[in-house]
């Protein structure tokens, strides 16, 4: 009996297999999108391998890969001769199943596969990226390959529709995004999970003694757990996976919950799902599986970020103590109402009170990371101290005159700098006194001024205001108001945006007088906004004072405000850019990951705890990469020698 079981389990799973190669063929050869290019010369070798498999003409007939490809991967492709004639493959590459190429002669195939997705890992390295489409097609090219020297043999395509599902499969597994690099535990793990569940089943299913019954919305958990390895916007750490697998676990419950609550008012009785052996060890299984792909992916994030990815062991551990902890957490009122004597007769499956108290527990949980966010008076009672802190960092840490010129080769000035706190009174008070100090300190005679719009907290990004000073040879005046003392996520939660909005009206509306009543040649005037700042200046981007404006890191919920032709600088891994409430029921226009209703909600609001953690040019710190922007909106006229001095000192301030 056993032995049968076994063998239709096998027999399953390489339908299944073969299923997903075929449909990977078929889907990918007639309807998938076009890969989308970042560049000619990659798209020259991408384009050609997913198209004709890397064969891309040039002017002179010529085969090409992407300059500088060879050094950079350390091989040089070879020709080989496939059924639809020669191609560049991988030399040393060959098919990683433990049959090899087969005796069908899948070899050429796979070599060919091995360079699409070394040029794919190339392009992501040299910061362009393509989407997910080409990593399809490849997988499709090299089914097609495979289809084709079986020459309609039947078990040879079989065997081809294996190696195309496992293939398939694993792209599945990383979302269709960058090809990781080869790695032992991502194949251990699975298999090891696999032979778990065999092992279980074995032992277990002879004694048909071990069963239990668990509610619906554990399962339900349970899936949630499993999903939230699922790569983000931005590398975890362990303490960022144990909080998002805890909070995907008591979405999952919440969720089982609820939906259970409304079945029992329907007259139904509660859902339930009896769990033996052969259940058990799938769930265990689902969840190494779900952590050993999840954690592939993660990986693949981090090497090209420069971030040293923590170990699958680590990823494991910190999010099955997670699961353990949310579990434990959503059964904690349940507990709490029946120890305390609130129901006195033993409780009948599915009594009302236990439910409810555990949905309602459930949901309190979900709300405390908000919750515990909102300042108290004692936090605003010392906010005054780190307004101070930060403003007189952006005063005094700057370059003076003789550090500019050494940088661009340029006699320079001593920039001017005005900031003015939230303290000094209201909106108008503030501008008023902001335009005051900068008249006194001769910043409206300079050839620039720059209205930088901070964040929440007052904080203002040095690199935009070193930028431009080095620019311009220390001819810039700069100006900030704060508009309020708090963490940008806590300002917009009680309309931070709209009083930025404000903040930054009043001032253009006092510039734009002060600037009218001045004989000469008026300055340029370049707002600049970052994050909440941007959200602020967006809304006055229009404002007959503004001559340009430069934006970065706009947040997902003013992105609908962004203007065609205005400086927009963004990083693709910046979920501060991406995240908005709705990504719990439907994926945003940036989001660059694998959505999962939910799980992706509580893994993009990690991310924003750690995107300015991050190296330079990557998550939600800008640095070096604002300097072009920032010449265009305002012209310097210095030359490329010139510009590539100010990227580099800008990017050494850190």
């Amino acid at each position: 009996m056993l032995g049968g079981r076994v063998r239709a389990g096998a027999t399953g799973v390489l339908v299944v297999l073969m299923t997903l190669g075929l449909g990977a063929g078929v889907g990918a050869a007639s309807g998938r999108p076009a890969p989308v290019p970042q560049s000619e010369v990659v798209a020259s070798g991408v384009t050609g391998q997913v198209a004709a498999g890397p064969q891309a003409p040039t002017a002179s007939g010529g085969l090409v890969v992407p300059a500088g490809f060879a050094a950079r991967v350390g091989y040089r492709p070879v020709l080989e001769q496939l059924p639809d004639g020669p191609r560049l493959v991988r030399g040393d590459g060959g098919c990683s199943s433990p049959w090899g190429g087969t005796r069908y002669g899948f070899d050429a195939a796979c070599r060919a596969h091995d360079l699409g997705y070394d040029l794919l890992r190339d392009a992501a390295a040299t910061g362009r990226p393509y989407a997910g489409a080409a990593r399809a097609r490849v997988d499709a090219r090299m089914w097609q390959d495979m289809a084709a020297v079986c020459h309609g043999d039947p078990v040879c395509l079989g065997v081809a529709g294996v190696y195309g599902g496992v293939v398939t499969l694993n792209s599945v597994s990383e979302a269709f995004s960058v090809p990781a690099p080869r790695s032992l535990h991502r194949v251990l793990v699975p298999v090891g999970g696999a032979v778990l569940v065999l092992a279980a089943w074995t032992v277990l299913a002879r004694q048909r003694r071990w069963t239990c019954s668990v509610p619906a919305a554990l399962v339900l958990g349970l899936a949630g757990a499993a999903a939230s390895w699922q790569p983000s916007m931005l590398p975890r750490s362990p303490g960022a996976q144990l909080l998002v697998t805890a909070l995907s676990t008591l979405s999952g419950v919440a969720v089982g919950a609820l939906a259970g609550r409304a079945w029992t008012l329907l007259g139904r009785p509660a859902p339930r799902w009896r769990v033996g052996p052969l259940a058990g060890a799938l769930l265990a299984a689902t969840l190494l599986v779900g952590a050993a792909a999840g954690h592939a992916g993660q990986v693949q994030q981090a090497v090209p970020v420069g971030v040293q990815p923590i170990s699958l062991w680590q990823s494991l551990l910190a999010g099955l103590v997670g699961a353990a902890l949310a579990v434990v957490a959503a059964m904690l009122p349940a507990v709490l109402v029946r120890a305390a004597g609130h129901v006195r007769r033993p409780r009948p499956r599915g009594a009302a009170v236990t439910r409810q108290a555990w949905v309602v527990g459930v949901v309190v949980l979900l709300l405390v990371p908000g919750l515990a966010g909102r300042p108290d008076r004692a936090e605003a009672a010392t906010a005054e101290v780190a307004v101070v802190g930060k403003q007189a960092e952006f005063l005094e840490v700057r370059r003076v005159a003789d550090e500019i010129a050494d940088v661009t080769g340029r006699e320079a000035l001593a920039p001017v700098r005005v900031a003015v706190p939230v303290t000094a009174g209201g909106t108008a008070e503030r501008a008023d006194r902001a335009l005051d100090e900068l008249a006194d300190r001769g910043g409206l005679d300079r050839g620039v001024v720059l209205v930088a719009l901070p964040t929440g907290s007052g904080w203002v990004n040095p690199a935009a205001v070193d930028a431009l000073e080095l620019l311009h040879a220390g001819d810039v005046a700069t100006v900030t108001v704060q508009y309020d003392d708090r963490p940008s996520y806590q300002s917009s939660l009680s309309g931070g945006g709209t009083r930025a909005a404000e903040q930054a009206d009043a001032l253009l509306d006092g510039l734009e007088q002060a600037l009218a009543g001045r004989a000469g040649e008026r300055p340029r005037v370049v707002v600049y906004g970052e994050s909440l700042g941007a959200v602020g200046g967006l809304q006055v981007q229009d404002h007959p004072a503004v001559d340009a404006t430069v934006w970065a890191g706009v947040p997902q919920v003013a992105r609908h405000l962004i203007e065609p032709g205005r400086g927009l600088v963004e990083h693709v891994d910046d979920p501060v850019t991406a995240w908005a409430p709705q990504l719990a029921v439907v994926p945003t226009e940036r989001w660059r990951a694998g959505w999962v209703p939910l799980v992706s909600f509580w893994a993009g609001s990690a991310d924003l705890l750690v995107s300015l953690a991050q190296p330079a040019g990557h998550g939600h710190r800008y640095g070096a990469e604002l300097v072009d922007a920032l010449d265009v909106a305002a012209p310097s006229g210095l030359v490329e020698r010139q510009l590539e001095a100010v990227r580099v000192a800008v990017a050494d301030l850190g």
